[in-house]
């Protein structure tokens, strides 16, 4: 027979095992469970994006859209999108940049400043060269160096007196017009004399001429066409 004492040790022993065993067990996850954590929200985060986009639209409405270097709208949108590179405000802001290079090239075109035009499109494309609109403005641009100009200088007396020999010019530069469908700039002393001028080149001409004028003690017709 065991002893009261083996008997008392082996209960010991065996409460000890049992209790080990509890506690491993309920310190153990089950094995589908999944630990779940929330993400950490570092604070002032969105301040910061908010400030970096109050500067870049402060440095866009100041036509600093790339200089200077440390306070431009571009620097200050790319600082928001590294702390959330989806902020909606700051993708849109960069889009705005470029539109508004765009813009610039369109009018530079427009003035015949073709190498600032094609300098302000290198910049938009620099900042996103997948934009839409890019390739149309470029394509734009491109069409408007190949403009042609011819100038016929007129006489301010036979001008002014309606000569027959200036209406013969004028029929010649009617079919010009008309051979070259090109747009016109009348150029006259007055605003009855560039009316005049108008008046006869629409009635030589075989459609009706798309005219601008201008004030000029130097009487021309210019003619702009591709």
């Amino acid at each position: 027979m065991v002893s009261d004492n083996l008997k008392h040790f082996l209960f010991s022993v065996f409460s000890l095992i049992i209790g080990a065993c509890v506690v491993s067990a309920c310190s153990t996850n089950p094995p589908n469970e999944i630990i779940q954590t929330q993400p950490i929200d570092e604070p002032g985060t969105a301040n910061r994006i908010e400030e970096f986009l109050l500067l870049a639209e402060e440095a866009f409405s100041r036509d600093r859209l790339t200089t200077p270097v440390n306070d431009n709208a571009y620097l200050w949108y790319l600082q928001a999108l590294a702390i959330d590179n989806e902020n909606a405000a700051a993708n849109h802001g960069i889009s705005d940049i470029v539109e508004r290079y765009l813009s610039w090239a369109l009018d530079r075109s427009d003035a015949g400043d073709f190498e600032s035009a094609f300098d302000y499109i290198g910049k938009a494309k620099s900042i996103d060269d997948t934009h839409p609109n890019i390739s149309a403005v470029e394509a734009h641009v491109a069409s408007k160096t190949a403009l042609r100009v011819a100038h016929f200088p007129i006489s301010k007396n036979q001008l002014v007196n309606k000569s027959e020999s200036l209406k013969s010019q004028l029929l010649e530069i009617a079919e010009e017009i008309n051979r070259l469908e090109a747009n016109v700039i009348i150029r006259a002393p007055s605003d009855s004399l560039g009316r005049w001028i108008y008046q006869q080149l629409n009635e030589f001409a075989h459609n009706r001429v798309s005219a601008t004028f201008e004030i000029s003690n130097s009487p021309q017709v210019t003619l702009n066409y591709y």
